[in-house]
């Protein structure tokens, strides 16, 4: 979820600030712009309070959550992901409201948020299904995109492309476009190389309520197995480094003894003949994956305690 956005010449920092009561008789949500100074100047504030912005049940701060998500539309406004209360707030950029959008009959929990001249885009990541939703800056539906099953897997946001297209974030890593500039549904072109006329795909397990385990890599009418010791998180073809090989990503999710999701990935390369030529290992505990509100990842580690 990415919270700066570059506005002319100034890089405009914005983030929530939950203010203790015991400083302030009222809380609020304070949105602030960066000059390349470094230095702050509040923009507006927003209570928390009904009908404003808010945040979950009193408890522990590293507990507590708010809005997930602020974008800005092209008019210079502001749209908020009001998450604890399942709606958007369209708030003018001298901090009033100028619309809530409810959202609580067909999203679960927007996560991230975007805005173009074709309208409001917002992830629903936490779904059974995830979906991206398609909105009017005057809170219509235009469309609910359900996200395929081998796209919807460690979603951490949306990306605006160049030519206004909306791409799907993986693990903050990879994009994939999911929409197109008008927002209309884009097939995603084949995950696939040819290495000395040999076809080579990738063939991964079919979502279930587990993590598949297994995968196969494609060369031609050859199929290697690829099997890990704990889930499947990914396995994609990152290129060619030469005219008869190819690499391909391996991802294992595991869960440690603490709950924090990691991934072990290897790079493995091949020769056109599927024979292995050499790997590479990005070490276990250097990585990890944090969990922030997306239910399909709890079922996940839910799924990896038991």
């Amino acid at each position: 979820m990415a919270w700066q956005k570059k506005i002319g010449r100034s890089a405009l920092c914005l983030g929530f600030v939950a203010l203790l009561a015991a400083l302030l008789a009222i809380p609020y949500t304070i949105v602030m712009a960066q000059s390349v100074a470094s230095e702050y100047d509040v923009l507006f504030t927003l209570p928390v309070e009904p009908g404003s912005v808010s945040y979950s049940e009193q408890r522990h701060e590293e507990l507590q959550w708010g809005p997930t998500a602020l974008t800005v539309a092209p008019d210079g406004t502001f749209i908020i992901a009001n998450t604890v209360d399942n709606n958007l707030l369209h708030v003018s950029d001298a901090g009033t409201i100028l619309q809530t959008i409810d959202l609580s009959h067909v999203a679960t929990g927007i996560t991230d948020l975007e805005a173009t001249s074709a309208g409001i885009f917002a992830l629903d990541a936490a779904a059974m299904v995830p979906q991206v939703l398609h909105l009017t800056y005057d809170g219509t539906v235009v469309a609910a995109h359900a996200i395929p099953d081998d796209l919807s897997e460690l979603l951490t946001g949306l990306v605006i492309g160049a030519d206004g297209q909306v791409l799907l974030e993986q693990r903050a890593q990879r994009t994939y476009q999911f929409l197109d500039a008008r927002g209309e549904r884009v097939e995603p072109e084949p995950d696939e190389l040819e290495v000395q006329g040999q076809r080579i795909t990738i063939t991964t397990g079919s979502k279930t309520a587990t993590p598949p385990s297994h995968g196969q890599i494609n060369i031609g009418s050859q199929v290697i197995d690829v099997s890990v010791a704990n889930n499947l998180a990914g396995l994609r073809l990152l290129g060619r480094p030469g005219p008869t090989d190819f690499i391909v990503a391996v991802s294992d999710l595991v869960q440690d003894e603490r709950g924090t999701l990691q991934i072990d990935q290897i790079l493995r390369r091949y020769d056109v003949r599927g024979q292995l030529l050499g790997m590479a290992r990005f070490p276990l505990a250097d990585q990890h994956i944090m969990l922030i509100n997306l239910s399909h990842l709890m079922m996940m580690a839910k799924f990896m305690r038991s």
